[in-house]
């Protein structure tokens, strides 16, 4: 199954760079808190845009951007079929973030596919690269990305025009 991650290109100059884990070392995500080497991925590069959108505050000056893809075999996807409550709320539970806890503290596979909020219906991806089944032979070299800017005035409710991200 292909996923994709989007990432900011200063932090992102290799594959290993943009799956290293850190982002989700320095910051709690929905289904992890930190400090754990974790990356969030997504089952298309639509859906890893608006996942990186949400989360900025501004977008008037928004930095370069790389997409890299990740190739992952099915038998080192682990599945949440049955997502606890309150895994779509606006601030993530607990139970949530144990869920995600425990598949990265127990190593129990490469990658752990989760429900998407922003799209019912379609899923992102816990990353482990330091997971004994983890290839980097799965990941792409990452090519240079950019956010429409339409969509970018859409999600900050002002007008852009003349700047381009």
């Amino acid at each position: 199954m292909k996923v994709h991650r989007i990432a900011l290109a200063r932090y992102a100059s290799d594959k290993r760079q943009v799956f290293s884990g850190l982002s989700g070392f320095v910051v709690d995500g929905r289904w992890h808190s930190k400090p754990r080497l974790i990356d969030y991925a997504s089952q298309s590069v639509s859906l890893a845009a608006l996942e990186r959108l949400v989360h900025y505050k501004r977008l008037d000056g928004l930095a370069p951007h790389v997409l890299c893809s990740v190739d992952l075999p099915e038998s080192c996807i682990l599945r949440v079929e049955a997502p606890p409550l309150g895994w779509n709320a606006l601030e993530s539970a607990t139970a949530v973030r144990d869920v995600g806890n425990g598949w990265h503290d127990e190593m129990k596979s490469a990658a752990l596919m989760v429900p998407s909020v922003i799209i019912p219906g379609e899923f992102n991806f816990l990353i482990n690269s330091r997971h004994p089944d983890w290839r980097w032979t799965w990941v792409s070299k990452p090519v240079p990305f950019a956010f429409d800017r339409r969509l970018l005035e859409l999600v900050s409710g002002k007008s852009l025009q003349g700047r381009h991200p």
